[in-house]
């Protein structure tokens, strides 16, 4: 076999190929400059979202201070009950707030204003004993927090979803599926 066949062979191959890439890859290629890469964009600082005054929300009834709040631009509100008895609010008309965190006064508008509120008739507690228990379950209660039910029964599973309405489908591929309300899963 002679070498310098072979090195022949090669070079023409070579020529062709480039000739092939100068061909594709417009003037550039052809002149055998590469484009340079564009800098990165620039990172600008992300804006201050502007400052909204909260209004003082304590004393008053508890549906009363969401919608004052509401309307004063805050739109991120939880409450829980301030003696620590974990009840839920569920008619806001019921229940006086109590605390609030944070305080009156000018604040970014997407900050998370917590209610703490007694049933109406109750005293409000000297320090808000329900801040802790609202702390220990907020991970629990994330609005994007999705239980595991990896490996559990569709009752278990069901249970663990929490009170909402939950449609189950079969992963097998069989086309099955189930739809339940939390009053269906008591019994």
């Amino acid at each position: 076999m002679d070498v310098r066949r072979n090195r022949g062979a090669a070079l023409g191959v070579a020529v062709v190929l480039g000739a092939l890439l100068a061909a594709c890859g417009g003037a550039g290629a052809a002149e055998g400059v590469a484009a340079a890469p564009s800098p990165p964009p620039a990172r600008t600082a992300e804006p201050e979202p502007p400052a909204v005054v909260l209004p003082h929300l304590v004393g008053k009834g508890l549906q009363a201070a969401e919608d004052e709040a509401q309307s004063a631009g805050f739109f991120a509100l939880t409450s829980h009950d301030a003696l620590g008895k974990r009840r839920d609010q569920v008619l806001d008309r019921e229940w006086t707030v109590c605390f609030q965190d944070p305080a009156p006064g000018a604040i970014p508008a997407s900050t998370l204003v917590v209610l703490g509120a007694v049933r109406l008739g109750e005293a409000c507690p000297a320090t808000d004993l329900g801040a802790a228990t609202a702390d220990d379950t907020a991970a629990d209660t994330a609005p994007d927090a999705v239980p595991d039910v990896v490996g559990l029964s569709v009752a278990q599973a069901t249970r663990s979803l929490g009170s909402d309405a939950v449609t189950l489908r079969d992963a097998t591929g069989a086309g099955r599926s189930a739809w339940c309300t939390p009053a269906m899963r008591a019994s």
